[in-house]
């Protein structure tokens, strides 16, 4: 199939020694440049949730921030899926919303005062137990976007019929992949709250 590119795949695809290794290279590319504005989106997401005290808020901000990562990373595929294979993508998203909505209601069910001990009482433990809360919340919504992101990346990558053959692979690999880059996005948006 043709690669529809833009100028910088363009000069790379032209640097490259034969064909083979300039689609490569701009396949490389457009990877690392999902891969940014997945860990963006993520960022994004963790720091807005985890400040906000509100479950609805934070199921309709990660809801808009998940699509707008979807979107961007179709943008970055330079070719439009089908207004079907669109619907699957955002139907991924939804029911990561609804994931949150639900992640959320336990976790307000959770006795964190067994968690901070001696702390538990007073000002200094109402804080505690508010970033806690909130950090977990956080974490939980970045790893959702994070997983999301890279389905999205492999749905793409693949097409619909080769994604939905290899489903459970496919998802295994995305939450594996988002939780070995969920601390290290976490650690970057608990560093920006505290500056804040």
């Amino acid at each position: 199939k043709n690669l529809a590119m833009n100028q910088q795949e363009n000069d790379l695809y032209a640097e490259a020694e034969t064909p083979l290794q300039g689609v490569r290279k701009v396949l490389e590319q457009r990877d690392k440049e999902a891969t940014s504005v997945v860990r963006k989106a993520a960022l994004n997401v963790f720091i807005v949730t985890g400040i906000s005290q509100n479950g609805s808020f934070d199921i309709i901000t990660a809801f808009g921030m998940n699509i707008q990562m979807i979107n961007r990373l179709v943008g970055l595929r330079h070719r439009r899926p089908s207004l079907t294979q669109l619907l699957e993508l955002y139907v991924i998203v939804i029911s990561s919303a609804l994931i949150i909505s639900i992640t959320d209601e336990i976790f307000d069910q959770i006795d964190t005062s067994e968690l901070l001990g001696s702390m538990a009482g007073g000002v200094a433990g109402s804080i505690a137990k508010t970033f806690l809360s909130s950090s977990v919340n956080g974490a939980m919504n970045d790893y959702l976007t994070l997983r999301i992101g890279k389905l999205t990346m492999k749905y793409l990558e693949l097409g619909s019929k080769a994604y939905k053959k290899n489903k459970k692979k496919i998802r295994k690999e995305a939450r594996r992949s988002a939780l070995k880059e969920l601390p290290a996005v976490a650690k970057s948006g608990l560093e920006q709250v505290a500056s804040a």
